[in-house]
């Protein structure tokens, strides 16, 4: 047993002075904010999306213009034979003067056929075509293009709230646990100092050395916690590192702008925001009910009569038989549908199913928010109370430990009750930088609970 603990105290000895002289960078909340937001893919991603949505929207309002195409086209029939008309006889009548025709006039007209030996048509056109009513979907078309993009606006919202709830949550535990190392490393020059007083007393015999021994055994405990302690301060310093986009090696120190006391009663007087409208998600969750309602309306008007107009500029041209020529044609056109075997009710019963679905999921998760926002709530006041209780704790056993040491150098307390006082007050002030940087956290996702993240 005491050749185990003899390792793990080398071993203390060796790490704990090499991480506390390790070169470490200091990052405040801003900067560590900053460089998360730059860093993160998933923000890089959501900006595409946007980018993505917007265009979509130009795309869709291109639909309200007319359209022009160009064509041109050859044909080359090497095997063509020819064209053949047969002859006839030219008709006559008595009454040609009335336009009466009848009977033969006996001329006859001999038949002729078109020698070519092959056949080529070369054609070429413009056209431009332009809807004049296309069942409203145009307009429904662009209308679900800007609520794509405001579904991808709210989602790039939601990512960066994420981002920076994750950024507060590494931050503030960084700060908590670097507070446990400096009261941790407090305890253990205190107990080294109290175990250097003991070691002469009992070389000159004034005490026994149990007692000097009881503090050798606290003061490794408390090195084999401080080995523990360096462990996780390099894992939350990895973790915020990690989410700055830092190199993982390098060493962070969180410097908190400020260490203000929180009393209760500052959140109690409070008038806590409940307004669950800017929550990101429940305003992506709304735009898409509107898109289910666009979409209904969509396939309604796919039903309705379509009607728009046209105009065509073509070019004819056959050699040996017709000289290249311009034709302007102008036309219009009406599509009306009349027999799709109820499909229409069909399509829109589904449309109206997935619109009720999505209106239905709307009220849930607004449900679901407000128990959230109402839980961070509380959580809140439930930290600053502890806050409160860990100030008046670290006080009491402050107070207490300057007592014990005085008594203790007086000779009215002993060994036994001096460690347990340093004990705890190593455990309140631990405790109350826990809680002060829970309650950092806890106020971190109470905003982004209600959007204002």
């Amino acid at each position: 047993m005491r050749f185990t603990q003899n390792i793990l105290l080398i071993t203390g000895a060796i790490i704990i002075p090499f991480l506390t002289v390790t070169a470490q960078t200091a990052v405040t909340l801003e900067e560590c904010h900053r460089d998360a937001l730059a860093y993160n893919k998933s923000l890089d991603i959501a900006r595409m999306d946007m980018d993505y949505a917007e265009t979509a929207i130009k795309a869709a309002r291109t639909a309200y213009f007319p359209k022009v195409d160009g064509s041109a086209s050859a044909l080359f029939l090497p095997d063509f034979e020819g064209i053949s008309f047969a002859g006839f006889t030219l008709p006559t009548t008595e009454e040609a003067q009335a336009g009466n025709f009848s009977g033969s006039s006996g001329v006859d007209v001999p038949g002729f056929d078109l020698g070519m030996s092959d056949l080529q048509l070369y054609m070429a056109g413009v056209s431009v075509e332009q809807p004049l009513f296309a069942g409203g979907r145009i307009r429904l078309a662009n209308q679900k293009a800007e609520r794509g993009a405001d579904i991808a606006r709210e989602a790039l919202s939601l990512s960066r709230a994420e981002v920076l709830h994750g950024t507060n949550s590494a931050f503030w535990s960084l700060v908590a646990v670097q507070e446990q190392v400096s009261v941790l490393e407090g305890h253990v020059e205190a107990l080294d100092s109290l175990e250097d007083q003991l070691r002469v007393q009992f070389e000159l015999g004034i005490v026994p050395r149990s007692e000097m021994l009881k503090v050798s055994v606290q003061r490794n405990e408390a090195k084999l916690r401080m080995v523990e302690v360096h462990n996780l301060l390099n894992l939350t310093g990895m973790n915020l590192a990690r989410l700055t986009g830092r190199d993982l090696d390098e060493p962070l120190r969180a410097v908190a702008e400020s260490d203000a006391e929180v009393p209760l009663e500052s959140f109690m007087s409070i008038a806590f925001d409940e307004d669950i409208s800017r929550r990101p998600e429940l305003q992506m969750l709304k735009q898409k009910h509107e898109m289910a309602r666009l979409e209904r309306l969509s396939i309604q008007g796919e039903y309705l009569p379509q009607v728009g107009v046209n105009m065509e500029y073509r070019y004819l041209r056959v050699p040996d038989l017709m000289s290249g020529s311009w034709n302007l044609t102008l036309g219009a056109g009406v599509s009306m549908p009349i027999i799709h075997w109820r499909e229409r009710k069909h399509r829109t019963d589904m449309a109206r199913i997935d619109e009720m679905k999505h209106e239905a999921k709307l009220y849930d998760a607004r449900d679901q928010v407000a128990v959230e926002v109402r839980q961070n709530r509380l959580n809140m006041q439930a930290s600053a109370q502890s806050i409160e209780v860990a100030q008046i704790n670290i006080e009491q056993a402050k107070e207490t430990l300057s007592e014990v040491e005085l008594s203790f150098e007086a000779g009215l307390n002993t060994v036994t009750d001096l460690l347990n006082a340093r004990v705890a007050y190593q455990r309140a002030a631990a405790s109350l930088a826990e809680a002060r940087a829970n309650l950092e956290i806890l106020k971190s996702a109470y905003l982004k609970s209600i959007g204002l993240l």
